[in-house]
């Protein structure tokens, strides 16, 4: 259990941050209002009640309407979970127009109207999470880019935090920023550098530090370089739970969020004192109900549950004999190893498989098995085709990890073709590759969900 981890630990906050509803350019939950009516308030008893801190942002702020904001503040309220804004604190240039239209930046004056609409509102705000100031004030290098220096982002945040505090003069400012779209070379010295500035600024440090997670970048090795740029001044460490962003449905993308909480906690890293669960457009497409695989609130729960601290999933090497025709697929590194000494070479890996069937619900068998006269190994999720297989004169070779049969598991699609004697099953989750076959090949379709 994660957040059993993390509470032994000391966490002390769990963050929820659904995607704005009404933004007229990206998609966001359909059913996001409907978390702060008693009609779906079962919907997400459990979840509500371990969410310390719900987060709104300006889009949401500054379009939604004055009855739908007071129903959300007095909502939160009746509750007891905090409010935050994620807020633009940078304030963009009136001259040159640097940070005009940048992420992380707003108009002058814009955090007095931010911070009056919530109060006279019914709101209460807790906690101020700066939209990447770091990031887009100073390696941001797109269109009105500022490469502003550390100390006058500091002064520039500065004001506009006085600004929040003039009517929130209790309010908790923390940053958030993504350290691994960094400069390599100095991201480091850089947030080091920032964290003294901004301390400067306003004589006193950061409350915490969110990292937006890029789960493609060497996180494992960042994450305890900034828990030591962290600590002498007691910064909480956060996490962002999220996917990579790639994925085309709410499915998928909550089972790429799982498996990246699977990650962090199998990497043996800090444990974060807050867990941020957030997401952005589009997906997924519902908050609720918690109950569900593919509605966001069902992350909280997971974080909560058995599955967040089981092993996750490792590679499905895949290697090719050019003298031979033929693909062969294993998730032993062993095998694989010991494959590549015997002359196969190795190519990039065909997906992901778990190594047990507890790491996540309705895992079944990959099974293996192999025909000696045709040389041919066929892999398979279903329980009858193996049958079948072994009726065929096929011999179980045991099995090749776990894997989903559901499309709605949110896994990747593993594709299947035959290419007759001379080559055997090929297996691939590019569907570009599979739909690039030869008509050598007989097209087999899916034969499992990869996580």
């Amino acid at each position: 259990m994660f957040i059993g981890q993390l509470s032994a630990a000391g966490t002390n906050l769990t963050w929820f941050c659904p995607a704005e509803p009404n933004n007229p350019t990206k998609s966001g939950p359909t059913d996001y209002w409907n978390l702060f009516t008693t009609t779906y308030s079962s919907q997400w008893s459990t979840a509500r009640s371990r969410i310390k801190v719900f987060t709104i942002y300006p889009g949401c702020l500054m379009r939604s309407s004055d009855a739908q904001l007071r129903n959300l503040f007095a909502y939160l309220n009746q509750n007891n979970i905090a409010l935050a804004l994620e807020g633009l604190l940078l304030t963009y240039s009136t001259t040159d127009n640097k940070g005009h239209n940048v992420e992380g930046y707003s108009a002058p004056n814009e955090s007095t109207a931010y911070a009056q609409r919530i109060k006279n509102l019914g709101g209460n705000l807790a906690y101020l999470a700066m939209d990447e100031p770091l990031y887009y004030g100073h390696y941001y290098d797109g269109p009105n880019a500022a490469h502003s220096d550390v100390q006058s982002l500091a002064a520039n945040v500065a004001n506009n935090i006085r600004q929040f505090r003039a009517v929130f003069p209790n309010v908790i400012v923390g940053d958030i920023e993504p350290i691994g779209a960094m400069t390599r070379s100095d991201w480091a010295a850089t947030v080091q550098q920032w964290l003294a500035a901004y301390k400067s600024e306003m004589g006193e440090p950061l409350a915490f530090f969110h990292v937006d997670m890029l789960w493609d970048t060497p996180w494992q090795s960042d994450i305890p370089t900034l828990v030591n740029l962290l600590t002498p001044d007691d910064i909480a460490l956060g996490i962002i739970l999220n996917a990579t962003g790639t994925q085309t449905t709410s499915e998928s993308w909550m089972q790429n969020a799982e498996v990246n909480i699977q990650r962090y906690v199998a990497s043996g890293l800090p444990i974060p004192r807050h867990i941020v669960i957030q997401n952005w457009h589009p997906y997924p497409t519902t908050v609720l109900p918690e109950t569900s695989p593919a509605a966001h609130a069902y992350l909280v729960n997971y974080c909560f549950g058995p599955y967040a601290a089981k092993a996750p999933p490792t590679p499905l090497y895949r290697l090719y004999h050019s003298g031979m025709g033929r693909h062969f697929y294993t998730a032993d590194a062993a095998e694989k190893n010991a494959c590549v000494t015997a002359g196969w070479q190795e190519e990039a890996p065909a997906g992901n498989v778990y190594n047990s069937s507890l790491s996540a619900p309705l895992l079944v068998p990959f099974y293996r098995l192999y025909h000696a006269a045709s040389n041919n190994h066929l892999y398979t999720g279903s329980e009858s085709e193996k049958n079948s297989a072994v009726l065929a004169g096929y011999i179980q070779e045991g099995t090749t990890g776990f894997v989903f049969t559901s499309e709605s598991s949110g896994g990747t699609p593993l594709y299947r073709a035959y290419g007759g004697p001379s080559h055997g099953h090929f297996y691939t989750t590019s569907k570009v590759e599979y739909d690039g076959l030869s008509s050598v090949w007989t097209k087999e379709g899916i034969c499992a969900y990869l996580p």
